[in-house]
């Protein structure tokens, strides 16, 4: 009984060294593909972020801050006063500007007021606008009458219609579409 086995035929070695040729330039064609493909993104990324930073630049030359301050007696409440400040070092006009001013007391007591300008022009020489705002507060009676903190924060739109929240120094694109309480 003789057992017949079947015979495989492995080629030669002229058709495995250019199936291997093949093989090693169908890799280094995926690998050259996926190289650009990473450089495409990397460069989409780089301008999306350029494209960030040249939106940021123009609401970046806006600030604001509360200065001063006063207080009357007003029928059993105090009226605490601050001055609003707003400046605008950019060459371009920032629209419907609202500042809120939150001050703070002893017993945490907490009250907002808020000023706008409905347009706020470029000054190239650094001179601020300002306005008046006041909030009123129950009276405790504690004598000396200690003055409440100031905090600002704002809404503003800038030269490309973008509407901005400036808060503690920092600006973030406003999510929504009125104006800060």
């Amino acid at each position: 009984m003789s057992h017949s086995f079947p015979v495989i035929d492995w080629g030669s070695v002229p058709d495995w060294i250019a199936g291997l040729g093949t093989a090693a330039a169908l890799f280094f064609a995926f690998a050259g593909w996926r190289i650009a493909v990473q450089e495409r993104h990397a460069s989409a990324a780089a301008q999306r972020e350029q494209n960030n930073r040249d939106r940021r630049a123009h609401a970046q030359q806006f600030t604001c801050w509360a200065a001063g301050g006063s207080s009357t007696n007003v029928a059993g409440q105090i009226q605490y006063g601050v001055s609003v400040h707003v400046l605008n070092n950019s060459p371009h006009t920032f629209l419907n500007v609202e500042v809120k001013a939150t001050a703070r007391g002893p017993g945490r007591w907490r009250e907002e007021a808020s000023v706008l300008w409905p347009r706020l022009t470029p000054s190239p020489i650094a001179v601020d606008e300002s306005q008046q705002v006041t909030v009123l507060h129950d009276d405790t009676g504690e004598r000396p009458l200690v003055m409440p903190t100031w905090n600002t924060e704002a809404l503003f739109t800038d030269v490309n219609g973008v509407r901005w929240r400036y808060k503690n120094g920092a600006f973030d694109e406003a999510t929504e579409t009125t104006p800060a309480r």
